[in-house]
C-alpha cells in the first residue's frame, strides 16, 4: 500500500502545506508549508488526499427518490437551483452516500474553482486519490457538532454533510444569523482549539449556551484534520468530469476515431484471415482425399494413411531408389530384361507383375530350348536372379512363368 500525504489549499494564497504519514502511521504536529512545486517533490509515488476550504463549498443533502445515479445527478442541480446563487451550469456537484433518512449528501463548488484546483495539480505533477472539503474532517458524533478554532476563523461542522465556515471579523454579526437557519441547535459542542487560546462562541451564541466540552491541541488545525479524517465520511469532489476516469476518457477521447477505425480494420483482418484459412483447410482436405484416392488406384490393396509419403516411398522404390544390398526396383529390372525381350522376335511377352522387388513374367516360347535359352542369357548378367517358375508345352509353343529379380552390387 502506497503512503498517504494529506495536502491542503490555504485560502486566499497559491500556497499549500502538506502532512506526510510517518513509517508508523503518525501524522506530524506541524505541516510543511510550500508551492505546489514543492510539495510535488515530497509526494511522488504516495496516495495524495487533498483538503480544500470550507467557504469554497456549500454542503447540504435532498430528497430525491430515485436510486438510478444516472437520473439522481441530472436531477440535484434543479432541486437545488432555490437554493444557489450562481447558475446550476456554473456548477460542479458531488454526492455522498445515502443518509439513513433516504437523503443525499450533495457537495457543490464553483467550476472555475474546481478547474483551478485542478490545472493547479496537473501542472505540478500531483495526482490526487480524494479532494476534500476540510470541514467534512472535523469528528463529529450523535447529532452533535464538531468546532475547529483556527487562526482567524472558526470551522463548524453540523452533520455527516453539512457544516460552514465563519471569519472571525464576521462571528459577531453573522453567526447569531447562521444559527437561526437551524430548527434545532445541537445539545453539545465539541471544540477544538488549536493554538488560538480564546473561544468566542459561547458569548455570541445568543442563547443558553448548550454543553460544551473545548479541548486544546498544540498540534496545528491541518494535523487535527487529517487525524480524524474518515473517507466514508466524506464527499469527493473528484466526480463527474473531474474523475479520474472521466480525465483519463479526455485524453483518450481525440483518438477514439482512430481506434475505431484500426478496431474495424483488425477486425476485416481476423475475418479475412479466417475465411482464407476455412477455405484453404477445405482445399487441403479435397487435396488429400484426391492424393489417397489416386494411391489406391495405383497400388491396390494399399490403405492410404499419409498418401503423399507413401506415393513417394512406393515412386523411389520403383524407380530402384533403395539402399545397397536390397532388391532392384521395378524400372532397374525392366531395363535390364527389355532389350533382351525386344530382340527376340520368337519371345512374346503376355504378362508381368511387379511386387517386393521380384517380376513375375508371363510369355510363350516356341520351345523349351528357346525358353533355356533366355534364361541362361539373363543369368549371364551377373545381376540378376531367374527362376523359372512354370513351364508348360501346349499347342506347339511353351508357356512359362519366370520370375526375375536382382541385387545391387
Amino acid at each position: 500500500m502506497a503512503e498517504k500525504v494529506f495536502l491542503r489549499f490555504l485560502p486566499q494564497t497559491h500556497q499549500v502545506c502538506w502532512l506526510a504519514l510517518s513509517s508508523l502511521g503518525r501524522i506530524p504536529l506541524t505541516p510543511e508549508y510550500g508551492s505546489l512545486a514543492d510539495a510535488a517533490k515530497e509526494v511522488q509515488n504516495k496516495s495524495v488526499v487533498a483538503l480544500v476550504p470550507g467557504n469554497k463549498v456549500y454542503l447540504t443533502a435532498v430528497n430525491i427518490p430515485t436510486r438510478n445515479r444516472m437520473r439522481l445527478l441530472q436531477a440535484i442541480p434543479y432541486a437545488l437551483e432555490e437554493q444557489l446563487a450562481e447558475d446550476v451550469h456554473d456548477l460542479h456537484f458531488a454526492v455522498g452516500d445515502r443518509l439513513e433518512d433516504g437523503r443525499v449528501p450533495v457537495a457543490v463548488v464553483n467550476k472555475l474553482q474546481m478547474q483551478q484546483w485542478a490545472m493547479d495539480l496537473k501542472q505540478a505533477g500531483i495526482q490526487v486519490t480524494q479532494m476534500i472539503p476540510d470541514i467534512l474532517c472535523i469528528p463529529q458524533h450523535n447529532g452533535d457538532w464538531g468546532v475547529v478554532l483556527e487562526g482567524d476563523k472558526a470551522l463548524f461542522r453540523t452533520d455527516t454533510h453539512g457544516g460552514f465556515v465563519l471569519e472571525a471579523d464576521t462571528i459577531k454579526t453573522v453567526l447569531p444569523l447562521v444559527l437561526k437557519t437551524y430548527p434545532t441547535l445541537p445539545e453539545k459542542l465539541e471544540v477544538a482549539d488549536c493554538g488560538v487560546g480564546l473561544n468566542p462562541i459561547p458569548g455570541l451564541w445568543g442563547q443558553e449556551v448548550p454543553t460544551m466540552t473545548v479541548k486544546y491541541h498544540e498540534e496545528s488545525a491541518f494535523s487535527y484534520l487529517a487525524r480524524n479524517y474518515d473517507s466514508g465520511k466524506a464527499i469527493n469532489l473528484l466526480q463527474g468530469e473531474f474523475s479520474k476516469k472521466e480525465q483519463l476518457g479526455k485524453y483518450w477521447r481525440p483518438w477514439r476515431p482512430a481506434m475505431n477505425m484500426l478496431i474495424i480494420y483488425l477486425i476485416l483482418q481476423v475475418t479475412v484471415t479466417l475465411g482464407e484459412f476455412i477455405s484453404l483447410k477445405g482445399q487441403t482436405s479435397a487435396l488429400w482425399l484426391q492424393m489417397g484416392k489416386s494411391y489406391t488406384d495405383t497400388f491396390p490393396g494399399k490403405k492410404p494413411v499419409d498418401p503423399r509419403n507413401q506415393m513417394e516411398q512406393e515412386l523411389k522404390r520403383l524407380q530402384g531408389g533403395l539402399p545397397s544390398g536390397e532388391s532392384l526396383g521395378f524400372i532397374q529390372l525392366l531395363g535390364a530384361i527389355g532389350n533382351d525381350i525386344s530382340q527376340s522376335s520368337e519371345i512374346k511377352l503376355e504378362r508381368l507383375n511387379y511386387k517386393e522387388g521380384k517380376l513375375v513374367l508371363e510369355m510363350t516360347v516356341p520351345d523349351l530350348q528357346q525358353l533355356d535359352k533366355f534364361v541362361q542369357l539373363l543369368k549371364s548378367k551377373n545381376t540378376l536372379q531367374v527362376e523359372v517358375m512354370a513351364a508348360n508345352s501346349k499347342e506347339n509353343k511353351v508357356e512359362a512363368r519366370l520370375k526375375v529379380q536382382g541385387v545391387m552390387k
